[in-house]
């Protein structure tokens, strides 16, 4: 399906729209690395799931991980605005990040920064991007990728970089409930 078109501001790497049918669509930059560009997708990914599964999942699932959320922004107290991006991007995309090293809440933007949805997409791209099992439409569609992400990310040592548990949780139990069916041929 053909996309009019689309950009990106300078200080975007990615963005995620919604079309009139139902679908969506990503568009990203090209960026110097693979890793960054597959952590991007996996991030614009994650809002789409936002968009789509986490408006479904039960109001008690939605406040465990709206509770999880609370209490990272408390590890984010008196950070800089380049400990914070650390902080929530997945690792290649929080290492290169432009952000100043001022105190985080001056920035003009503190708000998205620290937002649930930013939070949402960047768990799921560190999620996508450091589990045994990756997203299974991930793995069926971008095979090769997808086992080139895995091999990268198992030799991580920082754990840092990984999700919250309670997100391992929930996207674990998401796709237990949304595995494909076997076919019965």
């Amino acid at each position: 399906r053909a996309i009019g078109s689309g950009t990106l501001s300078d200080s975007e790497f990615g963005s995620t729209r919604k079309m009139a049918d139902g679908s969506h669509y990503i568009i990203f930059d090209e960026q110097v690395s693979k890793v960054g560009t597959l952590e991007t997708l996996a991030h614009e990914m994650g809002h789409v799931h936002q968009k789509e599964v986490f408006v479904n999942a039960t109001p008690e699932m939605q406040q465990e991980l709206r509770t999880e959320h609370l209490k990272w922004l408390d590890t984010q107290k008196g950070a800089t605005a380049k400990e914070l991006a650390k902080a929530l991007r997945a690792r290649q995309t929080g290492k290169t990040t432009d952000m100043p090293d001022a105190p985080a809440d001056r920035l003009a933007n503190a708000a998205y920064w620290r937002s649930f949805n930013e939070w949402y997409a960047d768990q799921t791209a560190r999620w996508a991007t450091t589990q045994d099992k990756p997203l299974t439409s991930v793995e069926n569609f971008f095979s090769r990728l997808g086992k080139a992400m895995k091999n990268f990310y198992s030799q991580l040592v920082n754990k840092k970089y990984l999700p919250s548990d309670a997100f391992v949780d929930y996207m674990d139990q998401e796709n237990q409930q949304n595995e494909p069916k076997p076919d019965p041929v």
